[in-house]
């Protein structure tokens, strides 16, 4: 048996007069569906049981199996997705997602409409599983399929979020920051909450071209093979266990640069002017071994511009701050890692 219940309408409720969306069999939309009259059915999905209303059970002939019986649903939306506006001649039609759905709009137009030319999206092109909506697309008859990745659009919203922030690290920290470095010699709680702000922004970029499944990257596998994946978690927790231990041996205020208290060269300080840009530099390599492509290869690229940037900010005041003390010092220890040393050269 099938079971369709779209809620209450017309029919279920026993109402002689039905309205204009039940007359024409668009039951979701009828008019009097708060009306509230009639028995509601009771159970149904993953239920032992269920009641429903007589004309919304249809039986299953005896010929076609559950596999296929399941699909009937599916493939109803997508006729009457298709029937809603059918391409006519060789019209072009766009197909915009290529799961289930997608694929039975495609499958159901190139039936209705032999002669019109499809084109069906599929998304992630970064993972493997959108190499394979993309062959059914061109079986169900879709004469091309796009990867969402490599649309102008996404494009778009990409390389326009990465200006945007660019463009407002630089008015942060060359503008805010600096203006309250010389006028406080410290950090305002104003210009703090931007820095974060800005930091927020960068971390959240990855979630505008990686798949939902990023949201719990720590948790679900990663499509890479096991050489990428080890190196990609042990970039994470080394980088992780240096930023934690910097912003320990270092201090919370003054790792928010909201108090200064004396120029510290000791501990991770003693190999880099600043270990806790290291250390995030190793989580976003981690990240980006873990889910590769070439947005996330950008992605690690903006993250030297946002660290520079507040690095070059930071020693600016410091300079000011300790004088010759701390340009005998970064002339012993490199800006972050390597040999070259000096203030401006790293």
């Amino acid at each position: 048996m099938i079971l369709d219940m779209p809620g209450a309408h017309c029919v279920n409720q026993e109402i002689e007069s039905r309205c204009r969306h039940c007359r024409a069999g668009s039951y979701a939309l009828c008019e009097n569906g708060s009306l509230g009259q009639g028995s509601r059915g009771v159970g149904g999905g993953w239920g032992d049981g269920f009641t429903a209303y007589e004309t919304e059970v249809y039986r299953v002939p005896d010929a076609l199996g559950d596999e296929a019986a399941v699909m009937i649903e599916p493939l109803a939306v997508s006729v009457r997705t298709a029937l809603r506006r059918l391409p006519q001649g060789e019209e072009r039609a766009l197909v915009v997602g290529s799961g289930t759905i997608g694929l039975g709009v495609v499958q159901a137009v190139r039936a209705l409409s032999p002669g019109c030319h499809i084109t069906a999206m599929a998304r992630y092109p970064q993972h493997s599983h959108c190499q394979g909506q993309a062959e059914r697309c061109h079986q169900g008859g879709a004469g091309l399929s796009l990867r969402s990745g490599g649309t102008v659009m996404e494009s778009a919203v990409y390389f326009r979020s990465a200006l945007l922030l660019v463009v407002a690290t630089f008015v942060v920290f060359r503008l805010f920051v600096r203006r309250d470095y010389q006028r406080k010699g410290r950090l305002s709680p104003f210009s703090g909450f931007l820095e974060l702000l800005i930091w927020g922004l960068y971390m959240g970029f990855p979630y505008i071209y990686n798949p939902p499944e990023w949201a719990w990257f720590w948790s679900s596998d990663a499509p890479v093979g096991m050489p990428l994946r080890i190196a990609g978690v042990a970039c994470i927790l080394t980088g992780l266990a240096l930023a934690f231990i910097t912003m320990f041996w270092f201090g919370l205020r003054r790792a928010f640069r909201l108090e200064v208290s004396g120029l510290i060269q000791s501990g991770p300080y003693r190999v880099s002017r600043n270990p806790q840009i290291v250390g995030g530099s190793l989580l976003v390599v981690g990240s980006v071994l873990l889910w590769p492509s070439w947005y996330a290869l950008g992605w690690a690229l903006l993250y030297g511009v946002v660290a520079h940037t507040m690095v070059l900010t930071e020693e600016e005041h410091l300079r000011d701050v300790y004088g010759d003390a701390y340009v005998v010092y970064c002339e012993r220890v490199p800006r972050y890692l390597g040999f070259s040393r000096g203030l401006w050269n790293g």
